[in-house]
């Protein structure tokens, strides 16, 4: 059960970081992801009504954890940061190449490891050079800018190992606090990222604000040294009774909304499984399962996207997938 539990989460958390960059690329990365982590916190509240439900019949009170909340919280933030930078990634960036770099994430646990005085065994040492030289080998060909445009894929790589290391926070959050309680630490990370979320929404909007006052400001200022230069010129491009033509961004619309809920609900899937199955004697296992959950991101790009990638990128890619499966099963 515990694999395909591992199993599952992957093939989730992989269509899930599809969908989601795919409809970063029409709305803002931070609407989606607050969209979407509404829907998933709904999700978690429910799971929990479930929970204490299940421990009032079996006679048991409603125990709250807070170590269990307190590293949900944890993760929520870690992954306001993360999910923020990996959408934005897949966005402007190609998708076959930012899933491989975002899932190095799993060397982080064994990062910390090293800090607190473990020694990795050989093959996680293996598998953290093996993924390192493989993320190397897929980046440098980006490096360098595209032919007749001066722009190059370094700030998508860069988003990628930022939300890297954001999401090896939140593996090593959800697995210590699902030692306490599995729906308490995934309702403590969707209040945690919703809440982080909605705050730099609305930082983003003051500042949209401010400057749209400034400018508008500074348009009267200069529009008023000419007035008399505008009267005394016809304007042709004035018609009596129509508006100026404004162009404005689509809304939401109800497809949008229902796509991102949807993300959200099946990241929230994809943390249930993984936390559940980190509670099994099978962990190592389990995690070079749910590692690869970059897989199903690399394949429905290119059969939906036909995405093409370099020989070296694919052979850098492949070698990434082979470091991080060597990191896991050590």
């Amino acid at each position: 059960m515990a694999l395909l539990l591992g199993l599952l989460s992957s093939v989730l958390w992989g269509t899930a970081d599809y969908v989601g960059g795919r409809l970063s690329r029409v709305r803002s990365a931070y609407s989606v992801i607050f969209v979407a982590q509404t829907a998933a916190l709904c999700g978690t509240v429910v799971l929990l009504l479930a929970d204490l439900t299940a421990r009032a019949a079996a006679g048991e009170g409603p125990a709250w954890n807070s170590a269990a909340l307190a590293w949900g919280a944890l993760a929520g933030l870690a992954g306001a940061v993360a999910l923020g930078a990996f959408y934005r990634a897949l966005a402007i960036g190609q998708m076959g190449l930012v899933a491989p770099v975002a899932s190095t994430s799993v060397a982080l646990p064994v990062v910390v490891g090293v800090a607190q005085g473990q020694t990795p065994p050989p093959l996680q040492f293996a598998g953290l050079v093996t993924a390192g030289l493989g993320a190397c080998l897929a980046v440098a060909p980006e490096l360098r800018p595209a032919p007749g445009t001066g722009v190059s894929a370094a700030r998508s790589i860069g988003l990628a190992l930022l939300a890297a290391a954001g999401f090896g926070v939140i593996l090593i959050a959800i697995a210590q606090g699902s030692r306490s309680s599995v729906p308490q630490t995934l309702l403590g990370q969707r209040a945690a990222y919703v809440a982080a979320v909605g705050a730099i929404l609305l930082l983003r909007a003051r500042g949209r604000t401010r400057g749209g006052a400034r400018a508008r400001v500074g348009a009267r200022t200069r529009g008023g040294a000419r007035t008399s230069d505008r009267a005394r010129t016809p304007d042709r491009a004035r018609t009596p009774g129509r508006a100026p033509a404004r162009t404005r961004s689509p809304g939401w619309g109800r497809r949008h909304l229902a796509t991102a809920a949807a993300v959200g609900l099946a990241d929230m899937a994809a943390n249930l499984l993984y936390a559940y199955a980190t509670r099994t004697d099978l962990l190592p296992v389990v995690s070079v399962l749910s590692s690869l959950y970059p897989v199903a991101t690399v394949l429905l790009a290119r059969r939906l996207d036909h995405e093409r990638l370099r020989p070296p990128q694919l052979a850098g890619i492949t070698v990434t997938f082979l470091g991080v499966t060597f990191i896991a099963a050590g």
